[in-house]
């Protein structure tokens, strides 16, 4: 089968969604697929030698000057005086980049000579990788098309008040142009057929998978190392009532315990974060570090969103290809998600108070010495043939 698969997060680095897409392109090829890649070329240091090094699909790549540009100006700003002055920068540039900043794309993209293709996949984020879809589309009426979305458009919270209304029409355009829609959250589809029920019977879940599984061999030594690998802020992710139980509890147990977080932060989440000891904050790293991370870890990291949100962070499933137990700190222990989250043993579920943690502090001791299975349900090679369902 002849694939051509669209998306802009391919080969970042410290991308979430380039791992998930590098994921579901090598368990297609795995399968036996023939897959053809069309994504954008980002700058070469925001690039993933890791996952280009283990790319096995063709690749035609589009350049977009204004990438080069956001770089340049984005590290000018952090390191002046008017790095205050971000929020506005952002507000102004999402509204001239809609959907995105790769929203000239689908306008200079040079589609391969060779369209004979018996399915044509789009994956966000970026959406504009679904605009450039439509695009070959638009060209290829009879193809099928299979979009694949990681959070609902118009609910993202990383959207400005304005561009969540421009979404909110768009996106039910974009999703009555498919053929099919997966949505990588089985929250989220639910939420989405609810939201689109004349569209609803196109709506399918596939989880979002790891790429490659890691085991960390022994106990610990010495002290217990919990990581979290991704971005954090306290605005929509927050694990300061964790840091400050584990701060008080290390100083009267001998056996002390430190978190270790590695990704992109904003001032205020480093600001608040580095007055424990107990934390260290590093740069992100690209993803054959974060496989020798997990390796040299006891136990993983994962804090659910704010509120009662169907968004499951990408990290959760690069967790699940490792045989660590995982602390998932949630807001409430009647979610969806912590529903979803008790079906795996190795899930610690720890209301995210301070006296949520308080009362179960002490099974964090317990627990880091415990190793699990690999879930081999959500390997590259599975999802890429439930994928292959869905197309028939």
């Amino acid at each position: 089968m002849n694939i051509l698969y669209i998306t802009s997060f391919y080969e970042q680095r410290s991308a979430s969604a380039a791992i998930r897409n590098s994921a579901w392109v090598d368990g297609l090829i795995e399968a036996g697929c023939n897959v053809t890649v069309l994504t954008v070329e980002w700058p070469q240091d925001l690039k993933s030698h890791f996952l280009m090094d283990n790319n096995r699909a063709q690749v035609y790549r589009t350049y977009l000057p204004e990438l080069d540009v956001l770089k340049v100006t984005t590290t000018k700003i952090k390191k002046s005086s008017f790095a205050k002055l971000t929020p506005i920068r952002h507000f102004f540039r999402d509204l001239i980049f809609f959907p995105d900043i790769c929203r000239r794309w689908q306008n200079k993209v040079i589609l391969p000579k060779d369209m004979d293709y018996d399915v044509l996949i789009s994956s966000s984020d970026f959406k504009s990788s679904h605009y450039v879809a439509k695009k070959v589309k638009d060209l290829k009426p009879k193809l099928p098309w299979i979009q694949i979305w990681g959070d609902p458009w118009k609910d993202d919270v990383g959207l400005n008040w304005l561009n969540k209304i421009r979404a909110a029409g768009k996106e039910k355009k974009m999703l009555k142009m498919a053929d099919k829609v997966v949505y990588v959250s089985a929250i989220t589809k639910e939420r989405m057929s609810i939201a689109y029920p004349q569209l609803s019977h196109k709506f399918y879940y596939l989880p979002r998978g790891y790429y490659k599984s890691v085991y960390k061999s022994g106990s610990f030594n010495g002290s217990i190392h919990i990581t979290y690998t991704g971005g954090m802020s306290i605005r929509y992710r927050n694990s300061l009532a964790l840091l400050e139980c584990i701060e008080e509890r290390n100083k009267i147990e001998k056996l002390k315990i430190y978190v270790d977080f590695y990704g992109f932060f904003d001032a205020e989440t480093k600001e608040q974060f580095g007055a424990f000891d107990c934390c260290t904050m590093h740069a992100a790293v690209d993803y054959e570090a974060i496989l020798k991370i997990y390796q040299q870890s006891d136990a993983l990291l994962f804090v659910a969103n704010k509120g009662n949100s169907s968004q499951i962070p990408g990290k959760l499933f690069d967790y699940m290809g490792t045989n660590l137990p995982i602390i998932c700190l949630v807001d409430s222990l009647d979610t969806e998600i912590a529903n979803w989250l008790r079906g795996f043993s190795r899930c610690l579920l720890i209301e995210n108070s301070n006296k949520g943690v308080l009362n179960s502090i002490d099974k964090i001791y317990s627990l880091v010495n415990e190793r699990y299975d690999v879930v081999k349900d959500f390997s590259p090679y599975t999802i890429a043939n439930q994928l292959l369902s869905l197309i028939g």
